[in-house]
């Protein structure tokens, strides 16, 4: 039986620290049926250059060099040209194992699936590595079971969350049903929103224990530095996640599982503001105004806040209870204790 291609996508912006490491481990994947897409966006230092090296040593390479617009946009041009059955994702300064891609495939064959997801690694930039252990069940089979597993995914209690990179998609749903990136610049979290979409048409998903993929912890990242239009961007994050679910028809604990991830994002905002240089009174105002705001006060729910992790519940319970001052006192030990 002859090999399904898989198209590997790579947005890649100014890595050239970093992007060696990341085509060494696609040019080494134990499966050969591959066209790997490397999408240059707009990078000023050597990363395009180094594109169009691989692709002169590597039929199997295809390079796009196009204005800077961000990780989804570049995406979206990578799969604009896809010619594989499936596609994977992978960042350029993050690196995969080399089975890879054949373990996925071999799964779903196997299990007749057209999606696999998988395990990851966290390296930091001293080199050491710490795992993700994978908790989820081997196999999901129709919409009811799919559906426990994004809520799994959402509520990052599957052991691999929303993140493109960990997942093998299947380029005909993803085309049959036009799913897109939207631009990371004004919704956070576009890896969540396409992988949501993606998952509300799928009906078949095979997990694999392994961790195959290797996620660098660059402090220097887009995910790990504070903008001061998150607060909003998240808003705009969980508006259009709930409208997805309920277009898609997707069930209720799906919508529970969308607000509680709105909430661990928040506290991300909640901790930058805690421990920024504000004066003491900008900082509390701040704070309280994030508190009071409608998108937050929409998940204070007792079914959602029921589904919150014990260390969160307890925060945001006192936020629903406009216990304000008792909940800053909460935020100031996890920042500073």
């Amino acid at each position: 039986m002859s090999q399904p291609k898989v198209s590997v996508i790579v947005p890649v912006y100014n890595a050239q620290q970093y992007l060696e490491r990341c085509l060494e481990s696609l040019v080494s994947q134990t499966y050969k049926e591959l066209e790997i897409i490397l999408v240059d966006d707009g990078s000023s230092d050597n990363s395009p250059a180094i594109c169009d090296s691989w692709a002169q040593k590597d039929s199997r390479f295809k390079v796009i060099h196009k204005q800077n617009a961000g990780a989804g946009m570049a995406r979206n041009s990578g799969i604009d040209v896809a010619t594989g059955r499936y596609v994977t994702f992978v960042d350029a300064d993050d690196y995969i194992e080399s089975e890879t891609v054949s373990k996925c495939i071999n799964s779903m064959m196997d299990n007749n699936c057209h999606t696999a997801a998988f395990g990851s690694n966290v390296v930091d930039s001293k080199g050491n590595t710490r795992q993700r252990h994978v908790t989820a069940s081997p196999l999901y089979i129709g919409r009811e079971s799919v559906s426990e597993l994004l809520c799994g995914m959402l509520s990052y209690n599957v052991g691999f969350g929303m993140s493109v990179w960990s997942k093998v998609f299947d380029l005909d749903i993803i085309r049959e049903h036009c799913i897109r990136f939207l631009s990371e610049r004004e919704f956070y979290s576009e890896d969540a929103l396409f992988v949501l979409e993606y998952f509300s048409y799928a009906d078949s998903v095979c997990v694999l224990s392994d961790n195959l993929y290797y996620y660098f912890e660059n402090d220097g990242s887009l995910s790990r530095v504070y903008n001061i239009k998150r607060e909003q961007n998240l808003g705009l994050f969980l508006r259009k996640s709930l409208e997805t679910a309920r277009l898609n028809n997707l069930s209720d604990n799906v919508s529970d599982a969308i607000m509680v991830r709105y909430q661990n994002y928040l506290m991300v905002t909640f901790k930058y503001l805690m421990s920024s240089e504000l004066k003491f009174s900008d900082r509390y105002r701040s704070l309280h105004s994030v508190y009071r705001d409608p998108d937050l006060q929409l998940t204070l729910t007792k079914n959602v806040l029921s589904k919150q992790k014990k260390a969160l519940r307890l925060f945001y319970q006192l936020i629903s209870c406009k216990l304000y001052f008792l909940a800053d006192i909460i935020l100031w030990c996890k920042v500073h204790l």
